[in-house]
This record gives C-alpha cells, sequence and structure tokens, in this order.
C-alpha cells in the first residue's frame, strides 16, 4: 500500500546541477501581503510503497470544501523510468519518489486552512493543511 514519507511546504524546492533536490526555507503557514491576494511557494513529497503502472494526482484545495482545487495535476502515470534504478533493489514497500511542485501565484482568497491531498491509484493517501493569513487585512 502506498504512503506518503514526507511532506513539506517551503519557498522554493528545486533539483540542483547534480539533480539533488534543494528545499529553501520549509513553511509553517503561507502569509501573503493580503487576503484576497497572490502567492508562490513549493511542496516536496516523498511517496513509498509505489508500484509500475499506478496512478497519481496532487490537488491544493482551498478551506471551502463546495470550491474546486486551486491545482490539480490530473492523472501522473507512473511507470518504471519514473521510479528510477536505484528504487529497483528495495524492497516493493520501500520503492518510490521524491518529487516537487512549484505552485507560483496561487490566488489566496481566504483566510484559513487550505490542503494539498495525494491521490494514487483513486484512494486518497492524505490531506497536508497549512493555515493562510494575509499580513495586512483590506
Amino acid at each position: 500500500m502506498p504512503s506518503v514519507s514526507t511532506f513539506i511546504y517551503c519557498e522554493k524546492a528545486e533539483p540542483d546541477q547534480n539533480g539533488k533536490l534543494t528545499v529553501v526555507q520549509p513553511l509553517l503557514s503561507l502569509i501573503p501581503a493580503f487576503i484576497p491576494g497572490m502567492f508562490s511557494f513549493s511542496i516536496a513529497a516523498g511517496l513509498k510503497g509505489l508500484k509500475e503502472d499506478m496512478e497519481l494526482r496532487v490537488l491544493f484545495k482551498t478551506p471551502n470544501s463546495q470550491d474546486a482545487p486551486l491545482v490539480d495535476t490530473k492523472t501522473i502515470k507512473i511507470t518504471k523510468d519514473f521510479l528510477g534504478e536505484n528504487s529497483l533493489n528495495l524492497p516493493d514497500s520501500e520503492q518510490g519518489v521524491v518529487f516537487n511542485m512549484d505552485l507560483r501565484n496561487i490566488v489566496l482568497k481566504d483566510e484559513g486552512y487550505y490542503k494539498t491531498e495525494i491521490i494514487a491509484d483513486g484512494t486518497s493517501l492524505g490531506e497536508f493543511p497549512i493555515y493562510v493569513k494575509g499580513k495586512e487585512t483590506l
């Protein structure tokens, strides 16, 4: 069964020139200048127990469950290339990936808990909340 082994919100997460993921300034909350307003940030996540021919999906949702997700990756197909050659010698339960998503100029309309949901083959692996509050009140 797949699981999320690592999850972090941060200012930036990107591979360096050697392909190693660099995470800059982990975030406990998102604090744009104003609400409503736009904000840019990244997420980094590690998933274990993945296998070939799985489908992943990542959603970033507002505090209002009636709203459409602000970010929806749709279906991401997992292949042997996606898992990488280092995973091949690991037990199935330990095979997986670490990935990052750069989310730029996301419109945050309300204060409250936003959340990222990770879904594998139609099953939620968890939701990861983060509180959003503007520095200034309009």
